[in-house]
Parts: structure tokens; sequence; C-alpha cells
């Protein structure tokens, strides 16, 4: 079942039959397919040692990254906020005197009344001496250059002092309105630098999962290819035992020769490890076509199996149809560990009588 055969009339007597020597490798291959793959070669075991240790060493940042994004969120500058105001406070308040309304008033400078004095008295008595020596003291000459005298030099004093009282007013007015501008424009920077601090805080918030999952995903990273490699081991010699198993064989003898094609080369292979258990699964069949029905109710079908470059037909049941009927004669063999599977049917058991469904 399974395979197709021609025989012809023939002379000759000879066997050629090169997929029967990749059975036993074939069956080795699905073997170590059963068993957990190809065994790892010393140097992909060190290397896949390495890579392990490398995962498991991967450090977790998600507390630390957690951390810095709470902090982002709870950011305060009222601290900075308060200093700034109180520093602004301290020196309007130094600023104050000058703003007076009557600071411009020279009389209110200290020391100026004193010295002041000191020059009317200068003058008096310059005035006085002058007119003494010329004895003319109190005459109306005197008292005339006297008062002249007087306000020239109190005049200019006065007038000295109030246009520096003046500029240091203005000097303290322009200082004390600066301070407040700055205040207000650094108060409102440092209010918004929470606002700025919580909008990277979303953004940081987005790379907390892969934080938290990246050492367990490396971890995983690293087993998964610690448990695929030993099935990657097996690609090569597979590649290598099925292209020569699907070169088919001829055999021949006196008066007859048989050409034989192999069903599939792997169906050989696991008829030969797993007993009578043959390739059958749906999902690897096409063109599938019912042609009979087996005296347990199973039906038959011919088809073709999916990719065989030589569209050869095969005839028998479906798998998933027999695990219906008699489970026991119905395998899954991985591909690889928590990989897809196919399933194979034993047909000495599946077309046994007591497969019939109750």
């Amino acid at each position: 079942m399974g395979s197709n055969s021609q025989t012809t009339n023939s002379s000759q007597s000879s066997e050629f039959a090169p997929w029967a020597q990749t059975i036993p490798g074939l069956t080795n291959i699905v073997n170590q397919l059963s068993n957990g793959g190809a065994p790892t070669t010393g140097a992909q075991t060190s290397a896949l040692n390495t890579l392990q240790a490398g995962a498991n060493a991967t450090p977790n940042y998600g507390n630390t990254a957690s951390n810095a994004v709470n902090g982002l969120f709870n950011t305060s500058t009222q601290p900075q906020i308060g200093l700034w105001n109180n520093a602004t406070n301290t020196t309007n308040q130094t600023l104050s005197p000058y703003l007076s309304a009557d600071y411009t008033n020279p009389m209110n400078t200290p020391g100026f009344s004193q010295a002041l004095g000191t020059l009317n008295q200068d003058i008096t008595n310059q005035v006085n001496g002058q007119f003494a020596a010329a004895g003319r003291s109190d005459s109306p000459g005197n008292s005339q250059a006297l008062a002249r005298g007087l306000s020239q030099g109190e005049g200019q004093l006065i007038a000295n002092q109030y246009n520096s009282l003046v500029g240091q007013q203005q000097s303290a007015a322009n200082q004390y309105q600066t301070n407040n501008a700055n205040t207000a424009q650094g108060t409102a920077a440092l209010g918004q630098i929470p606002i700025q601090n919580q909008l990277s805080g979303i953004t940081a918030a987005g790379s907390l999962p892969g934080l938290y999952t990246a050492p367990g995903a490396t971890q995983l990273t690293a087993a998964n290819t610690a448990q695929q490699q030993p099935y990657e081991n097996l690609q090569l010699p597979t590649s290598l035992l099925a292209g020569i198993a699907g070169l088919g064989g001829t055999s021949s003898g006196t008066g007859t020769s048989t050409t034989t094609q192999p069903v599939n080369p792997w169906t050989t292979a696991l008829g030969a490890g797993l007993g009578l258990y043959a390739l059958s699964d749906e999902r690897l069949k096409e063109d599938i076509e019912p042609v009979g029905i087996l005296f347990n109710g199973l039906t038959t079908y011919k088809w073709r199996f999916r990719g065989d470059p030589s569209r050869r037909t095969h005839v028998g049941v479906m798998a998933q149809e027999a695990e219906k009927v008699r489970p026991d004669a119905v395998v899954d063999v991985g591909l690889w560990r928590g990989g897809p599977s196919v399933k194979l049917v034993d047909y000495d058991k599946v077309s046994q009588p007591s497969a019939m469904a109750a």
C-alpha cells in the first residue's frame, strides 16, 4: 500500500536499490527525533553554556527604571521657588528705603545737615572777615555779600546731593523691578519642570514592561536555542539521506524486472524503526479522493504527498480518521520538542476487526 510498481519481461538478473542503504540512517534519525535530537558537540555545548550564563547574568533594571519614573511623576520645585521668593523679598526690603517718597530730600541724608552747617559757617567767616578788615562790618554790602555767598554755596551742595539721591532711587527702582520680573519668570520656569518631567515619565513608562521582561526573554531565547540545537544537528544528515532515498530502486530477475519506488523514505524508515507505522497525516496530502471502505468502516483514499516532485499516487487511510476508530493505531511524532508533529498509522492494527467502531 502506498507504492507504485511496474513489471516487465527481462532476461537479466541484478538488483539496484540505492535507497535501501539509507533506511538504517533514516531510522536512526527518527529514533533521535523521538529522543530529543542529535547530541550537541563539545563546541556547541560550550557555546550554549556561555549563552545561557550570559542570559542568566542579564540584570533586571525594571525596579530601577520604575523608581526613576516615579521620581519624574513626583517632581516638586516648591523648595526652589520658596528660596527664590525669599531672596527676592530680602533684596526688595533692602531697596525699600531708597524707594520712599522723601528719600530725595537732601536734608534727610545722614550727615548732610552737619556738612551744610559747616559750609555756611565757613562762608560766613570768610565774608564777614573781609568786610571787617575793610571797616565795613554789618554794612548793607556785608549782608548782601554774605547772602549771595551762602546762596551759591548751599545751592550747589544741595543740588549735587539731590541729583545723587535721585540717581540712587532710580537705580533702586530698576533693580526692584528686575528682581520681581526675574522671580516671576524663574518661578514660572520652575513650575514647568514637574509638568515636563511627568511627560518624560509617561514616555519612560512605556519601556518598563520591556525592562522587566528582558532578562526572562533573554533566558528563554537561550533555552530555546539549546533545545533546538539537537534537532538542527539532524538537518544535514537528513537532507543527505533523503536525497539518496528519493532515487528509488530497481531489482531484476530472470524473465521479469520490477521497478519499485518507495512511498516515501520517511515511511520506510518509520516502518523499520516503529514497527508497521507509516506516514499518513492528512495535512501532508493533496489531491485526496476516496477509493473504497475497509470492513471496519474506515474510508481508503488515494492521494499525493505535498511537495513530492514525482507526483506519485499512494493509497491508504487518513490518520486523523483512523485515530477516531482505533486511537492505539495512531501516534504523533514531534519534529522538535514543543513544535509541530506528524501522525503515523500502524496499518496492521488499524486493519484488524477489533478496530470496528462500536
